[in-house]
């Protein structure tokens, strides 16, 4: 929508919308492995990260207004606002964050009954992800470097370096330890764009040109999300497509279930994060 209004985002939105969009990617990845324990009977670990959960997202309602963060960004700018206190409470719970997932990641190495379940369990083999062309945490746990923050950088991705975890494996294991990678990652990522955010304003063209279009990508905590609109003359929206990754990641899970007993289903499942509601769009 900007790119057809000829609206240049400013430096501090740039900024802001990925401080809020590695949060997401920290609370999604945080409840999926909790998720992950409980599907192998592990309710202590799993309730523990639940809780952390229910903090990041009181926060995020503390920050945005909502815990899910709706309506923070608005065309050309973002509906919050980051100072000195808020950027504290960020910090301390960021800090918290870290220290749980690697006593999680500790646990699930150092205990034999977890590898056995995640181990092998769920595999993805390299070919079948590029024939597949899977995106997000999917991908890159069968060994395929595919993120979007990386491939087609966008806001202040393009001024960072983002890591992006891989694995060869293509297990349920692989998926937990991609999403574990990812949450320090994306802790190293928001005190970066905090402690460089900048203080300038948005340009703004108001430029219309009927029935032209654009598209855009963003690299969600489940992989790529495209969008495509077309504007008419009023300005209103005339063609909008999105495409979920769970769309593009569904097709995999026949392959990877081959050969796991049926108690596994879920876990292999949940491992993949696969959404009901993002395949029907």
């Amino acid at each position: 929508m900007e790119t057809l209004l000829g609206i240049k985002l400013s430096q501090r939105v740039s900024y802001l919308r990925c401080v809020l969009a590695e949060l997401e990617r920290i609370w999604n990845h945080v409840r999926d492995l909790g998720w992950l324990f409980m599907d192998i009977g592990f309710p202590l670990p799993a309730q523990h990260l639940f809780s952390i959960q229910e903090q990041l997202m009181r926060l995020n309602k503390v920050i945005t207004g909502h815990r899910f963060m709706f309506d923070a960004f608005s065309i050309g700018g973002v509906n919050v606002k980051i100072e000195d206190e808020e950027k504290r409470l960020i910090d301390k719970m960021l800090t918290l964050v870290e220290k749980e997932t690697k006593e999680v990641e500790r646990f699930a190495i150092e205990t034999p009954s977890v590898r056995d379940r995640f181990e092998t369990t769920g595999r993805i083999f390299r070919k079948t992800a590029m024939e597949l062309s899977l995106c997000g945490v999917c991908a890159r746990a069968s060994g395929l470097k595919r993120d979007t923050r990386v491939e087609l950088p966008y806001l202040a991705y393009k001024d960072f370096d983002v890591n992006v975890p891989i694995s060869e494996q293509g297990d349920v294991m692989a998926r937990f330890m991609i999403r574990v990678e990812e949450i320090y990652q994306s802790v190293n990522l928001i005190r970066g764009f905090l402690e460089n955010l900048p203080n300038d304003n948005a340009e703004k063209q108001n430029l219309l040109f009927p029935y032209s279009w654009s598209v855009g990508n963003a690299e969600t905590p489940r992989g790529n999300a495209f969008f495509f609109v077309m504007l008419d003359e009023k300005g209103n929206i005339y063609r909008l497509k999105y495409t979920d990754p769970s769309f593009r990641n569904w097709p995999a899970i026949q392959y990877a279930v081959l050969g796991d007993i049926i108690a596994d289903f879920p876990l292999v499942n949940k491992s993949m994060n696969l959404s009901y509601s993002g395949n029907d769009l």
